[in-house]
């Protein structure tokens, strides 16, 4: 791997006991912290860590994102039904 791929999966990738954060995301619990933006940037770094290498955490991860998705857009349809 190039030296900015290595360093990238460096910043990246949470370690655990590093800090509070990087713990969180190590169990995908700050995930329904983010914003919409945050959440985007999760899934294209989570799908960066898949193509250049074989992270469990990152498929994982990848699929706590779409999850999260789903229940959002699913409690935006519930916000909007009880309006109607």
């Amino acid at each position: 791997m190039s030296a900015i791929v290595d360093e990238l999966l460096r910043e990246w990738l949470p370690r655990a006991g590093r800090c509070e954060r990087d713990d969180r995301r190590l169990v995908h619990e700050d995930l329904g912290d983010l914003e919409d933006f945050e959440i985007w940037r999760e899934s294209q770094r989570a799908r960066f860590i898949v193509a250049w290498t074989d992270d469990l955490w990152a498929v994982d991860r990848l699929r706590a994102v779409s999850a999260e998705l789903a229940e959002r857009r699913r409690e935006e349809r519930r916000r909007n039904d009880k309006r109607r």
